[in-house]
């Protein structure tokens, strides 16, 4: 499976040890390189590496539209991958968020349905999965991506969306796997999400930062719970 390799392991268990092939998440050095010039270094899954590169960079507002791009070159560099990214210089536009309300139920089933995906995209563990998703007229994903950095895969969400030129009808909602940390929050307020929701907790500083922006923050959703940090009067029961 691509972004993954194959070693060996030894399980330990009350029976005793086996050997075995276990299958582990690849990650590589990413140089990410605009007009030449080095603008950042990721620890990221070695796949894909476009679509990082180029939500990277559109989150960052370094990069304003798709038309912008004039050319995406990867090529390996000593352990690692150069991606280098030859585009006019502009500033993406933030989307406009709204204030839209959920329900406890439509959280847990858009929940239901990054697992599904994420079942799909792990084929083994070791990688995070994230999703742009709507929630009407029925929940459903708009676009996934995993990664084994949690970060990374907002960056790539931006790259998917910013390649098909789509993202969800109204004010999309940020599904995760992971923990959401200041730095997902700042993200997902990027991508215009004002509703954003994990299956784990959130960080002190993402609460801060959902706070202050008046998005709803949304953690531990599952077991047909949720909690609710943020603008806590747009989610229902």
């Amino acid at each position: 499976m691509e972004g993954r390799a194959e070693v060996r392991a030894r399980v330990l268990g009350p029976r005793g040890a086996r050997d075995e092939a276990a299958s582990v998440a690849e990650e590589a050095e990413i140089t990410l390189l605009l007009r030449r010039k080095v603008v950042a270094r990721l620890a990221a899954s070695p796949v894909a590496l476009e679509e990082l590169a180029l939500g990277h960079l559109a989150l960052r507002g370094l990069l304003a539209s798709r038309a912008d791009v004039r050319d995406v070159r990867v090529r390996r560099w000593r352990d690692g991958f150069h991606v280098v990214v030859d585009a006019r210089a502009g500033r993406r536009a933030t989307p406009r968020r709204g204030a839209p309300t959920a329900t406890r139920g439509e959280l847990l089933a858009a929940m239901r349905l990054l697992h599904a995906a994420s079942d799909m995209y792990r084929g083994g563990g070791g990688v995070h999965t994230s999703a742009l998703a709507a929630l009407r007229p029925e929940p459903r994903l708009v676009h996934v991506a995993a990664d084994v950095g949690k970060v990374n895969t907002i960056d790539r969400l931006a790259g998917k969306a910013l390649l098909a030129g789509t993202r969800p009808r109204g004010a999309p909602l940020l599904l995760t796997t992971g923990r959401i940390t200041g730095a997902m929050a700042e993200r997902g307020l990027a991508l215009g999400c004002a509703l954003l929701v994990s299956h784990s907790g959130p960080t002190a500083r993402a609460v801060a930062v959902a706070q202050e922006a008046r998005v709803s923050l949304v953690g531990y959703a599952r077991g047909g719970r949720c909690t609710v940090y943020t603008s806590r009067a747009r989610i229902r029961p």
